[in-house]
């Protein structure tokens, strides 16, 4: 009883670390693509084209 007791725990502590880490890598993600719509990379897409000649030149 006790080992199981235990090996619940350890998987439930295992099971909250997952859903959090999988949960700030979302909020991440939507917190990242107002940042990149700001920048005139992706307004307009012309400007990629330079950014890899630039980084051709490097």
């Amino acid at each position: 009883m006790d080992t199981r007791f235990y090996l619940l725990i350890a998987a439930v502590l295992v099971g909250l670390a997952v859903i959090h880490w999988i949960g700030f890598r979302l909020l991440k993600r939507k917190l990242q693509p107002p940042q990149e719509s700001g920048t005139p990379r992706d307004a307009t897409p012309g400007r990629s084209r330079d950014n890899s000649d630039s980084s051709e030149e490097r």
